[in-house]
């Protein structure tokens, strides 16, 4: 598969919904992805999430997206963790029309199973579970064309 195909497809706007089960809160906002070089998209989210004691807490991630051989490599873009590969995603599927890719990404003791279902160029989900010591959620985003 040419990956770098899926980077036309990411980049541009997009409208986000996350909902983390376990701390029974949810994410409202927007996703950007913006071409700096012709395998390379910077990801830039912001929204509000919504605690289960109804506090509102503004807040953003940054990824750097490359395109690398026949994977996708999501790399840190922000924090102490800028630079740092978060997972790197293979694709398959295409037959039902979404790309399936997972990955697991340690973070100390702490395991995140990430899986992205792609149903580009409309939309695209990411489940990621995180399991350990120091943390125990699962966190569901779906993403759509803004």
């Amino acid at each position: 598969m040419d990956v770098s195909l899926l980077l036309d497809q990411f980049e541009g706007h997009w409208q986000l919904s996350r909902s983390i089960e376990q701390e029974r809160a949810t994410m409202r906002g927007s996703a950007t992805f913006s071409r700096v070089e012709n395998h390379v998209l910077l990801y830039h989210e912001e929204g509000v999430l919504t605690l289960h004691n109804g506090q509102a807490v503004r807040c953003t991630r940054r990824y750097k997206f490359l395109a690398q051989d026949e994977s996708l490599v999501i790399l840190f873009n922000d924090g102490p963790d800028d630079g740092k590969t978060f997972v790197e995603l293979a694709f398959s599927g295409g037959a039902t029309g979404v790309l399936t890719a997972v990955d697991k990404h340690y973070c100390g003791a702490d395991i995140y199973s990430v899986v992205y279902r792609l149903s580009l160029p409309d939309s695209y989900e990411t489940d990621i579970r995180v399991s350990g010591p120091n943390k125990d959620y699962r966190a569901v985003t779906r993403y759509t064309r803004d």
